[in-house]
C-alpha cells in the first residue's frame, strides 16, 4: 500500500518509473506494471535485482514475465498465492534460484489470475471469466535451479497446439535443475 500522492495513477508512462524498495537487509528495483489508486496497490514486473522473499500471507500477481537472474534467489513462503496473467511465466536464468517453501498445511499455489477460488477476484471481472488449462505459461528453469515443495500448480502450461516451448507448466532448459516434491 502506498500513501496519498506517493504514486499517481495518471502519470503519463509508468514503465519509465523505477521503484526502489528498501528492505531491512537490501533493496530491490522494479518497473511498475500498474497502479490501482482506489486500493493503493502497485504491481511490479521484470527482472529481480536482489534476493526476494514473497511472504505467505499475500497474493502475488505476475503481470509481466518475471526473471530471476544469476546471483539472485526468489524465495516464496508457505501459504503464498502466485497468480499469473495470461501467457506469462517465471524464468529462472543460469545462476538464479527459485525456492518454494510450501508445507502440507500451507501449500504455495501457482494459478491463473482468472482463478477466483484462491486470492479473490484478481482480474476484477466478477464471474465473467473462469480459469482454464493453459491460462498462464510456465515456471522455466532456463539454466538456474528451481526447488518446489508442497505446491499446487493450476491452469498453467501455455497454449494447446503451440510449439513445445509453450507447453507444460514446468520446464527446464540446458543446465536447468527443477526439483518438485510433494506437489500437485
Amino acid at each position: 500500500k502506498f500513501a496519498n500522492d506517493d504514486i499517481r495513477p495518471d502519470w503519463a508512462s509508468l514503465s519509465d518509473v523505477e521503484a526502489i524498495v528498501f528492505h531491512t537487509w537490501t533493496m530491490s528495483r522494479f518497473r511498475i506494471a500498474s497502479v490501482d489508486g482506489a486500493e493503493k496497490t502497485v504491481t511490479f514486473t521484470g527482472t529481480l535485482s536482489a534476493n526476494e522473499t514473497w511472504p505467505g500471507n499475500f497474493m502475488h500477481q505476475v503481470m509481466g514475465n518475471l526473471f530471476v537472474p544469476a546471483g539472485v534467489t526468489l524465495r516464496i513462503e508457505a501459504g503464498a498465492v502466485v497468480k499469473f496473467d495470461r501467457m506469462l511465466g517465471l524464468t529462472v536464468q543460469t545462476g538464479g534460484v527459485l525456492e518454494v517453501l510450501g508445507t502440507v498445511a500451507r501449500p504455495v499455489i501457482f494459478t491463473s489470475s482468472r482463478d477466483d477460488s484462491v486470492g479473490g477476484d484478481t482480474n476484477g471481472d466478477g464471474s465473467q471469466s473462469s480459469p482454464a488449462a493453459g491460462d498462464w505459461l510456465q515456471i522455466f528453469a532456463e539454466g538456474g535451479t528451481a526447488r518446489l515443495n508442497h505446491c499446487h500448480i493450476k491452469y498453467g502450461g501455455g497454449r494447446t497446439g503451440a510449439s513445445w516451448s509453450y507447453s507444460g507448466a514446468l520446464r527446464t532448459g540446458s543446465g536447468g535443475v527443477l526439483t518438485l516434491t510433494d506437489s500437485i
